[in-house]
């Protein structure tokens, strides 16, 4: 992951997802986020690549999140605004108040629902060492 400045906004990058954020301090305050969207779309084009617009998503977060910002609308359409998604390359789940319930809710199940099929294999009398091959390669 690498973070850096692009002209006022803050990109990170992953692997295959970027994330554009910007600060806005308060209502009044006016977004640049359709020209950093435009630049990234130029410089995609540029080097050969495509932003996937069916998933590209918007998230406005904090108390902001409940004003009348208007969405982000590129030449292939509107980009959906979101309340809560995974942040791919943190494996992080953010919801736009700021709250770890999100996060917490989709790790839990996520946990439970792999602890029940290893209880299940053990149910079913596979081998310790087994058990904790897949222990290791799934739940981790």
């Amino acid at each position: 992951m690498s973070n850096f400045t692009y002209t006022g906004c803050t990109v990170h990058k992953y692997v295959d997802d970027t994330t554009l954020s910007e600060l806005l301090r308060d209502k009044q305050s006016d977004t640049q986020m359709l020209t950093f969207l435009a630049n990234l779309l130029d410089w995609s084009s540029g080097n050969d690549m495509r932003l996937n617009t069916s998933k590209t998503k918007e998230m406005i977060l904090g108390p902001l999140a409940q004003s009348n910002i208007p969405s982000l609308t590129i030449s292939s359409g509107a980009i959906e605004r979101f309340n809560s998604f995974k942040l791919l390359g943190l494996g992080l789940y953010i919801d736009s108040s700021l709250s770890w319930s999100t996060h917490v809710k989709c790790i839990t199940k996520k946990a439970t629902s792999r602890l029940y099929f290893l209880k299940q294999l053990k149910r079913a009398g596979v081998s310790e060492k087994h058990l904790l091959r897949f222990y290791t390669t799934v739940m981790l």
